[in-house]
């Protein structure tokens, strides 16, 4: 298995809407198109990727024509009081003001058109979600 590219696919019946969404608000370029699939891509690291398709695309089993939900995006930031300024003059779909977690990061939620939440957070401590001394013990 190819463990290089891992990214959301969110299947949608607003997808222009949804692509011009992350391109405007979250920095992302369509990398590769076609009428019922878009792959975007972020300038600043080619490896952070969301893949947009259509409902209506044939590719699709009748099974998975349906909208994305339950899905939850994180989205780091450096300032996470400058962009939920940007956000909110911007008119995107705030889900309340920036507050501290449990773990101590700063972070707000966003919706995209499809109800797709993104967590938009700035980290306070370094990420050690997998020191490498617990992955032999796993």
């Amino acid at each position: 298995m190819q463990d290089k590219y891992y990214y959301p696919l969110i299947c949608t019946d607003r997808f222009s809407k949804t692509v011009a969404f992350y391109e405007d608000h979250f920095g992302f370029i369509v990398g590769k198109e076609n009428p019922y699939y878009a792959l975007l891509c972020h300038p600043d690291n080619q490896d952070v990727r969301i893949a947009i398709i259509d409902m209506d695309s044939p590719a699709l089993p009748k099974e998975a024509k349906q909208k994305t939900t339950g899905l939850v995006i994180n989205f780091p930031v450096e300032d996470i009081r400058a962009v939920y300024q940007q956000y909110y003059w911007e008119g995107l779909d705030l889900c309340g003001d920036p507050k501290e977690d449990c773990n101590g990061d700063q972070h707000f939620f966003v919706c995209d058109p499809n109800g797709v939440y993104i967590n938009v957070l700035e980290k306070i401590e370094p990420d050690n979600c997998c020191p490498e001394d617990e992955l032999m013990t796993a």
